[in-house]
């Protein structure tokens, strides 16, 4: 496939010593501060449910976008580790782990050790990899399943074999599997496939067979499952330029790392540079279209379906967006001077990575600071209800960790979500003197009583915000006022 463009200079030894370097590299940088932060609400939902037996994780994900994939693996895992913060998102650091190395050895057998070992450095410090190593969600699992499937087939173009183009439709399933938005990438893996055999068209037919064929995988599950049969509200707008913006913005490390690449586009201006990238233009179509389409379609699908363009659910555009960096350099910059944008553009993305990063909710604070003064008198009231798991997880883990019986833990504990429980119906008494209101969500989800009632017959007595949530402690019942109850 990339024959013409290899360069590998090294050993197998030395090849191989590189990738445990890359690998251990990845490994502890990602473990920094793994749990400087709270475990948000879609972390503590995911896990909550992966303590389940297996049957009741895969009849969940029947009513999820998400197919069962991550959630599988994630039971298994909290099963056999627990559900300590370190140790759940040390899943995450694995599969980040795992990915770098798939990146330089995509970029090794294809287009050289050089572009290898810069994509390989590149991801590493990507601000978006270290993001989703701290996060309990499906992203790094998504990475090294998205990566692979490229990765195989490449193998397959470039030497084909049964078991090559088996493993491609294997992992190119798991990959849509593991998130539907990497469907995406199907488009690219067609235009791979014209581009690298179309003097062979029994090959390019039977690539394009298996391509769709791991749709239809995924389509089975889309038609077998009751999510997709009902109406289902996105909290997302359909994209404007501006979110793109954003997103390319973010994946580049804000703009300084895309003002790199494009630089060495203008650089295709000069005749002699023009002359040394024309030979490569097959490969560089090929790395373009990984960028174009996951993007493209994502946008195109939010406007007219479903709006599901965000960071995260075009995440997969991000490797072929800094394996195109890598190829630039490399073709593009004579000799050592590739040092120069290369040492630049990884010293610019390590130094914007946030290394102390915060999540949607503080509630591992939210829950020291209310029971630093919770009495037998004061109740606390969560909305939206379904952020229970958020402060079951740090208030009761040996109740978060039963989870037959968490909700009636909490309960008893006076950690509460309907109001009936505070205010009973028909009566004109809060069964509690003190209330601590706790909201998240920016107060987004719906109150489930009348807050203006609340407010005007009872005394506020303090209010704290932290990182996604709002504590206010109420004294109920100093007027002996009646509360209104819900609508």
């Amino acid at each position: 496939m990339v024959n013409d463009l290899k360069d590998f200079g090294k050993s197998k030894s030395q090849q191989s010593l590189t990738g445990i370097i890359l690998a251990a590299v990845a490994l502890v940088f990602h473990s920094y501060n793994l749990d400087y932060s709270s475990l948000s609400l879609d972390e503590t939902f995911h896990v909550w449910h992966a303590q389940k037996p297996l049957s009741d994780v895969i009849e969940k994900a029947a009513n999820d976008p998400n197919p069962p994939v991550f959630n599988v693996l994630i039971s298994f895992w909290v099963k056999q580790f627990g559900v300590a913060e370190w140790t759940l998102r040390f899943f995450s650091v694995l599969m980040g782990t795992l990915s770098v190395l798939a990146m330089y050895l995509i970029g090794l057998r294809n287009f050289g050790f050089r572009v290898g070992v810069m994509a390989a450095f590149l991801f590493c410090f990507s601000p978006m990899l270290f993001r989703f190593t701290h996060l309990i969600r499906p992203y790094t699992l998504l990475m090294i399943t998205v990566i692979l499937s490229y990765g195989f087939l490449f193998e397959y173009v470039r030497k084909p074999s049964k078991w090559k183009l088996f493993l491609y439709y294997l992992m190119t399933t798991l990959m849509i599997y593991v998130h539907p938005t990497s469907i995406f990438n199907l488009p690219t893996h067609a235009t791979i496939a014209l581009l690298s055999s179309y003097q062979n068209p029994n090959q390019v037919g039977v690539m394009l067979i298996t391509i769709v064929l791991a749709a239809l995988s995924f389509g089975a599950y889309y038609l077998s499952i009751p999510y997709f049969e009902k109406e289902v509200e996105m909290w997302l707008a359909p994209p404007n330029w501006e979110d793109v913006w954003y997103v390319i913005n973010v994946f580049y490390a804000k703009w300084y790392v895309m003002a790199i690449q494009l630089a060495l586009v203008v650089a295709l201006l000069i005749p002699s540079v023009r002359k040394r990238w024309s030979k490569h233009w097959i490969h560089f179509a090929m790395i373009v279209a990984w960028i174009l389409f996951p993007l493209s379609i994502s946008y195109v699908f939010s406007h007219l379906f479903e709006p599901v363009f965000q960071d995260k659910y075009v995440l997969s555009a991000l490797p072929g967006m800094l394996l195109l960096l890598a190829m630039s350099i490399d073709v593009i910059v004579p000799k050592f001077w590739k040092l120069i944008p290369f040492i630049s553009a990884v010293l610019v993305s390590a130094l914007w990575i946030d290394l102390t990063p915060h999540t949607e909710g503080d509630w591992r604070n939210v829950v020291t600071y209310i029971n630093a003064n919770k009495d037998q008198e004061t109740a606390v009231f969560i909305n939206p209800w379904y952020e229970f798991t958020s402060f079951s997880y740090y208030n009761d883990p040996v109740g978060y960790a039963n989870t037959d019986s968490t909700m009636k833990r909490m309960v008893t504990d006076r950690i509460l979500w309907a109001w009936h429980d505070v205010v009973a119906d028909e009566s004109t008494q809060a069964n509690f003197d003190r209330l601590y209101l706790v909201s998240a969500h920016g107060g987004y989800a719906n109150w489930p009583f009348n807050l203006d009632s609340l407010k005007s017959n009872s005394d506020l007595i303090n209010e704290r915000k932290f990182d996604g949530v709002y504590v206010q402690l109420f004294e109920l019942n100093k007027h002996k006022m009646e509360l209104e109850n819900s609508n």
